[in-house]
């Protein structure tokens, strides 16, 4: 999540997030410990993606 902080290309930041869900879909339930730490900082993902709706897209998959 951190990388996501510090990357400013729209194209990286894509393709982290698009990481992150392959990462989460393999988890499957040993996901849970770290779902509280992923919910609090999806949503200022979320702000600053405005115009962006494929990583809103992305970040929607994520919450799914």
């Amino acid at each position: 999540m951190q990388l996501l902080e510090d990357v400013y290309e729209f194209d990286s930041k894509l393709k982290i997030i698009n990481c992150l869900i392959v990462i989460i879909e393999r988890m499957d339930g040993q996901v849970f410990p770290y779902i509280t730490p992923l919910v609090e900082i999806l949503p200022k993902f979320w702000e600053k993606s405005d115009g962006q709706n494929l990583f809103r897209a992305s970040i929607v998959s994520i919450i799914a």
